[in-house]
């Protein structure tokens, strides 16, 4: 069985899922900025920062649509672009403090700390994915698949 994992960048249930994880923390008495439109965080991956007095974490939200249905979420570890050739390393290995996983039809959000999650992504054999996305624009992602119950 094959599903399509597609970030949905620019997609209105992406920002849905930025905008429950912003208030999410908000409620958690957390001062958060939101980066989720700014070309500059974009391109490093970057949705939501946590300002602390000294100091700033970033998050990337990444919102689901099909977790509730596989109970596994894609970790991307490589991006392939047809039409320039381009070949990139995936989400996991940017420069982040934490992935948020928004599981669109459940409404579960998950933290996932950077470092752990490289961790269990590279110390463990999971099963592989392979996607193609249309938003922003044409491309393929290569992954590992994650069960919910791991993380």
């Amino acid at each position: 069985m094959s599903y399509n994992f597609q970030e949905q960048v620019n997609d209105n249930r992406q920002k849905e899922g930025c905008l429950a994880v912003k208030k999410y923390l908000v409620e958690q008495g957390l001062e958060i900025q939101d980066v989720s439109e700014n070309k500059e965080y974009f391109e490093r991956g970057i949705d939501l920062i946590i300002k602390w007095p000294n100091e700033h974490e970033t998050i990337d939200v990444k919102t689901d649509m099909q977790a509730h249905m596989t109970g596994n979420i894609p970790i991307e570890l490589m991006e392939i672009v047809p039409e320039n050739g381009r070949i990139k390393e995936g989400w996991i290995y940017k420069n982040l403090d934490y992935i948020y996983y928004y599981i669109y039809h459940t409404k579960e959000i998950k933290k996932l700390p950077m470092k752990k999650l490289r961790e269990l992504t590279f110390n463990k054999t999971w099963r592989g994915y392979a996607s193609h996305h249309d938003k922003p624009f044409p491309y393929y992602t290569l992954g590992v698949l994650i069960p919910i119950q791991e993380l």
